[in-house]
C-alpha cells in the first residue's frame, strides 16, 4: 500500500545556493492500510515537515553522492517513524529529484 504526501517537495540545501525538488511516496505495510492512510492524511503536515527538514540538513555534495539514494530512504522513514511513533512505513520511493 502507497501513501503520497502531497504534490512535491522544494527545499534549500545546507550551505548551498540551490534548491532541491523531489516528489516522494510512502510505502506501508500494515494489516489496516485504510486506519493507516487515514492516520497519514491526519498527519501529512507533520509528515511534510520531517521530509523538508530532513532533506535541508543536506549538503549539495551529500545529495549528490552515489549512495545518497538509500541513506536518505533510511533517514526520512526513520525520521517520519519516530516523529509519529508508528512502525509501518516500509520505504520511500523518490519519483523525482532535481538539484537546480
Amino acid at each position: 500500500v502507497y501513501y503520497v504526501p502531497g504534490d512535491y517537495f522544494v527545499t534549500n540545501i545546507a550551505d548551498s545556493t540551490r534548491l532541491l525538488k523531489t516528489t516522494i511516496v510512502l510505502e506501508i505495510s500494515t494489516t489496516d492500510p485504510d486506519a493507516a492512510k487515514e492516520y497519514l492524511t491526519e498527519n501529512n503536515h507533520i509528515i511534510r515537515d520531517v521530509v523538508v527538514f530532513t532533506l535541508r540538513r543536506k549538503t549539495e555534495d551529500e545529495l549528490r553522492s552515489n549512495d545518497i539514494e538509500n541513506s536518505l530512504r533510511k533517514e526520512i522513514v526513520d525520521n517520519v517513524k519516530s516523529k509519529l511513533g508508528l512502525d509501518y512505513i516500509v520505504t520511500v520511493y523518490f519519483n523525482d529529484y532535481v538539484i537546480q
